[in-house]
């Protein structure tokens, strides 16, 4: 895997302080992020989220969105979320399900 790519992921994400960290020891944000830079390791073109900032501190989830917006054109994103300000950021059609219907 080439390095510069792992850096395009690390970096606007902010997890250069994590690099020597276990696992075990991040907090609940910090793995959802640490998850969310798994899934974009292998380049996919589609990429289902649920929650992505859920439990994310204000500075974090800023960086989160920053990186999905950054995917605009590249990746197929599917979110579920209940931010309404987050759908709007990064999706280009949003649609509100309710009891089941949309």
């Amino acid at each position: 895997m080439d390095s510069s790519h792992i850096e395009d992921i690390l970096t606007p994400l902010n997890l250069h302080t994590l690099t020597k960290s276990k696992v075990r020891k991040l907090s609940g944000g910090e793995k959802r992020v640490l998850s969310l830079a798994l899934a974009l390791l292998i380049n996919p073109k589609l990429l289902i989220l649920d929650e992505p900032t859920a439990s994310l501190d204000l500075i974090s989830r800023q960086q989160v969105w920053q990186a999905l917006r950054s995917l605009k054109g590249k990746v197929t994103l599917v979110l579920a979320t209940q931010i309404v300000e987050e759908a709007e950021f990064l999706c280009d059609s949003v649609s509100i399900l309710k009891e089941g219907r949309i």
